[in-house]
C-alpha cells in the first residue's frame, strides 16, 4: 500500500477494502463523507485556493482539514 493510501485510510478510520465491490465502494464513500467535511475557510480568509494533488493531499490528510466546496 502506498503512503498516500495508508494516510487516507487512517484519516477515514477505515481498514483498506480488499476486493472492489459495490458494497466496498459504499463503505468507502460513507467513511469519506463522515471523516472529511466540506469547508470554505480559505475562501473566507481569503487565501489562494490550491487544487493540485500535492496541495489537496497535504490539506486533507496531514493538515486534517476539509475539502473545498464553493
Amino acid at each position: 500500500m502506498t503512503s498516500f493510501l495508508h494516510a487516507y485510510f487512517t484519516r477515514l478510520h477505515c481498514q483498506p477494502l480488499g476486493v472492489p465491490t459495490v458494497e466496498a465502494l459504499r463503505t468507502l464513500h460513507l467513511a469519506h463523507n463522515c471523516a472529511i467535511p466540506f469547508e470554505n475557510l480559505d475562501v473566507l480568509l481569503p487565501r489562494e485556493i490550491q487544487l493540485d494533488e500535492t496541495a489537496l493531499e497535504e490539506k486533507l490528510l496531514y493538515a486534517r482539514r476539509g475539502g473545498y466546496c464553493f
